[in-house]
């Protein structure tokens, strides 16, 4: 699941929890299980069966495979800066800082298996998951990843860790004398939730009304209004009561995260969609046919989304390729970028014909019938 849900970014968690596993005692003796390698190749192969149906569409369709992600990951795998090396050791503690509050669980959680049992199955999960999370951001130190969000992979399991502290601590008794704190905690919580949804539904109402009118976006008025409603009751029903109702305040407050997924996810879609280039796509479509071919340079790296909802045969010249694209021979559609479209213009005014302007929310680019056989020799300067 790991490797299918983020790829090669993946491998540190799983390294990482192998290694966990070779570091403890408990651990080597599992790995002596086969329920545990079998478990691994099947998730695997399905991550191999992935790959080769990628390169079976690639090679069938004559696909142009973009390199720019995979190029930059290899020369990232080899530090060659100390500005690269400092970056590479801050990036986990950024990481850990934006997890903050959650990333808590880290040392609480470390802190109580100190107390536990040694040969305590809490102990030894506590354990094992805190390792995996370490060596994956180690792993990640060490393979020259500067981007925190690249270490992102692993910091779900520090939800696991903090819920494993807190409950352990609750059956415990400890949390006992500092119920009445952990009560008025969870009040304020609630009141911040309750204001935090309010802001984000005006705000997913207002991402909604600066959508592009072509895009035709019906906006989801009822679902906002009444998730927002919801969780003002649910909130108001954590903040009144007795003040050491700390069950209902937290069910309150778990339900009042999840509700918030709402407005948020319905405001990153219309952000999403405000920079889709659908209506873009569209209008390229209609404007060359659905048949007919388009070459392309850097919009294959800048733009790609216009080119997948135009639906269309695309010809890539790669995202450096305006050269290439220009000297090809024969007459043919172009999707070009603006520094393109005023390089190719200057190159050659006579060759660019039935120019058409594609206009997104930040850029405008232009579809245009290229003859270069109406170009002087030369090629134009690349942008």
């Amino acid at each position: 699941a790991m490797l299918l849900l983020k790829g090669p970014a993946g491998l540190p968690t799983i390294l990482g929890a192998l290694g966990a596993c070779a570091l403890l005692v408990d651990g080597r003796r599992n790995l002596k299980k086969p329920g545990l390698w079998i478990g691994l190749t099947i998730g695997a192969a399905l991550f191999a069966a992935w790959l080769l149906a990628v390169y079976l569409r690639v090679h069938w369709q004559h696909l142009t495979v973009d390199r720019s992600g995979a190029q930059e990951a290899e020369d990232r795998m080899f530090l060659r800066s100390g500005l690269d090396v400092l970056n590479s050791i801050i990036a986990p503690l950024l990481v850990l800082i934006y997890a903050f509050p959650v990333s808590i669980g880290l040392p609480w959680s470390l802190k109580i298996a100190r107390r536990l049992p040694v040969r305590s199955p809490e102990r030894n999960r506590i354990r094992a998951i805190a390792a995996t999370i370490v060596a994956s951001l180690l792993i990640g130190v060490f393979a020259g990843i500067t981007n925190p969000r690249y270490s992102y992979v692993s910091m779900p399991l520090l939800a696991v860790l903090l819920g494993a502290a807190a409950a352990i601590e609750w059956d415990n008794d400890h949390l006992r004398p500092a119920s009445n704190r952990l009560a008025n905690a969870l009040k304020i919580c609630c009141i911040l939730w309750i204001v935090a949804h309010l802001i984000l539904t005006v705000v997913a109402f207002k991402k909604i009304a600066q959508i592009d009118p072509r895009e035709h976006v019906e906006t989801p008025r009822a679902l906002l209004i009444a998730t927002a409603a919801a969780s003002l009751m649910i909130g108001m029903g954590g903040v009144l009561g007795s003040s050491t109702a700390i069950k209902r305040r937290a069910w309150s407050a778990a339900l009042m995260i999840v509700l918030l997924g709402i407005p948020f996810a319905e405001m990153k879609n219309a952000e999403r969609t405000h920079f889709s280039g659908r209506a873009a796509g569209r209008e390229l479509r209609a404007a060359m046919g659905g048949s007919a071919t388009v070459s392309a340079a850097a919009i294959i790296r800048d733009l790609p989304q216009i080119l997948y909802y135009a639906d269309v045969p695309v010809r890539a010249f790669g995202e450096r390729g305006l050269n290439d694209l220009a000297d090809a021979p024969g007459a043919r559609w172009v999707l070009l970028n603006q520094d393109e479209y005023t390089n190719l213009s200057l190159f050659a005014p006579r060759g660019i014909t039935r120019i058409t302007p594609l206009r997104l929310v930040n850029d405008t680019v232009y579809l245009a019938w290229y003859n270069p056989a109406k170009s002087p020799a030369s090629a134009p300067a690349q942008p």
